[in-house]
């Protein structure tokens, strides 16, 4: 059940799909938030806000105020305020970064949903089941699965349980990030010096179903030994 819903999420990635990490709880916070920036992911690892998903344009309206107050920090427009101003700032924006400081990366409604506690997380899986949007979760004895689209059985109060499964998760997302990075290749979007880097990272199955159909020089020889000519064997080279 873990390598199907680690693959479901590989398979998301790959298309440019974007998963959501979802863990609040004390156990789980510092693992998703580690883990979902190593893969370049979204997440909510504080208390999830009602209507992320439901009421996204307001969500991202608070993302985009984020956004801008942090840039007009770091290029200095707040220097002439006074001091009790740039205080009043700063906290806002800390409160908004503890809120909504991992939804920063976020463009668009999220393709996905990870969620380390399905119990403590109801909201989030009621609003995912509501948006259509698929979701992996973590689910413990004491939780309902049938509105989890892949359900992983596992103790989620357990910190090392926790750890492993959102390691396997990460590491199925960073891999479709490989896969989307190697495939664009395909279509002249990334160099094959790139793409040797990127094939570094892939496991061997993966890379046996991205194989690129090489051509077969021994099949070439050989038929220009019968008796083929050599514009016809350029013409195979060519057409492989």
């Amino acid at each position: 059940l873990l390598e199907n819903a680690a693959q479901s999420v590989r398979a998301t990635v790959s298309r440019g799909g974007t998963v959501l990490f979802v863990g609040t709880k004390r156990q789980a916070q510092a693992t998703v938030q580690s883990e979902a920036e190593r893969c370049s992911m979204p997440y909510i690892n504080h208390r999830w806000l009602g209507g992320t998903l439901t009421n996204w344009n307001t969500i991202q309206q608070r993302i985009r105020h984020l956004l801008e107050l942090e840039r007009r920090m770091d290029s200095g427009e707040f220097r002439n305020l006074t001091k009790k101003e740039r205080l009043t700032i700063q906290r806002e924006v800390d409160k908004l970064n503890e809120r909504i400081g991992g939804l920063k990366t976020l463009r668009k409604l999220p393709d996905m949903l990870f969620i380390v506690d399905t119990s403590m997380e109801d909201l989030a899986v009621s609003e995912a089941s509501r948006m259509k949007i698929p979701m992996v979760g973590m689910v413990d004895t004491n939780a309902d699965p049938t509105k989890i689209d892949y359900v992983i059985p596992s103790n989620d109060d357990a910190i090392r349980s926790v750890k492993l499964i959102v390691k396997v998760v990460a590491d199925a997302a960073e891999e479709g990030q490989r896969i989307r990075e190697v495939e664009a290749v395909d279509i002249g979007q990334v160099s094959q010096d790139d793409r040797a880097e990127m094939e570094q990272y892939l496991g061997p199955s993966t890379l046996r179903k991205l194989a690129i159909k090489e051509i077969d020089l021994d099949e070439v020889l050989a038929s220009a030994e019968d008796g083929e000519s050599a514009e016809a064997v350029e013409e195979t080279v060519e057409e492989e």
